[in-house]
């Protein structure tokens, strides 16, 4: 299936079935100048009471299998509430890393279970480096290996091919580097399920790339 609607008002996109790790394709990639960073990490909690039958409203996609990424926060749910509660810096945004769910960490299937098991929930959630990276392609390539999952709306970058674009870049601007690990949400301004952006990538020779990173 697509998406699996979890507990308490949670949808975690998973692979397909046969597909536990993604499926592994290379991209094809020299970089431009005209990178910036667009959005600083910070790491905070959320601490919620969560009654019978109610629903936390969050929609994840869990293509990192140990840090699901919000990408829908639905009306009338617990987190909804908890925004309207707080200062706009500390509601919790579409693109936060949900990292850890009452001590549980790095695993995104048990941290879902314990959310759905749990009358009280304390919430850690890192809001992600965001990187804007552009492009060119070398030889028919970006020069990254990166993982999909149909169900996902994102791109999980595994590898830099020593000497590509992408690798050449990072070199060249230390502090927008693309690292293994990053996520693709965006190429050339556009969303959509990763099938979208990585047909975008295949038939780009230049692409601005929106990367989150949930790890500092």
């Amino acid at each position: 299936p697509e998406s699996e609607d979890c507990a308490m008002g949670l949808v975690c996109c998973k692979p397909e079935c046969g597909q536990a790790n993604g499926q592994h394709v290379y991209i094809d990639g020299m970089s431009a100048s005209g990178g910036k960073i667009v959005g600083k990490p910070l790491l905070y909690d959320v601490v919620i009471e969560k009654p019978r039958g109610s629903s936390l409203g969050l929609e994840l996609d869990c293509a990192g299998p140990a840090t699901p990424r919000v990408i829908k926060i639905h009306p009338g749910g617990l987190i909804e509430e908890y925004n309207g509660r707080v200062k706009e810096g500390e509601a919790v945004k579409r693109d936060d890393f949900l990292v850890e769910v009452n001590g549980v960490r790095g695993d995104a299937q048990l941290m879902l279970h314990r959310i759905s098991s749990a009358s009280e929930l304390r919430l850690r959630f890192r809001r992600p480096l965001m990187l804007e990276v552009p492009l060119r392609k070398a030889n028919e390539t970006f020069g990254m290996e990166i993982s999909h999952q149909h169900s996902s709306n994102s791109l999980v970058i595994l590898k830099l091919h020593e000497g590509a674009p992408a690798e050449l870049w990072s070199k060249m601007n230390l502090d927008l580097e693309v690292l293994p690990g990053d996520f693709i949400v965006q190429v050339n301004g556009c969303e959509g399920k990763a099938e979208d952006l990585l047909g975008m990538l295949q038939l780009s020779e230049h692409a601005r790339l929106l990367l989150c990173r949930p790890d500092l």
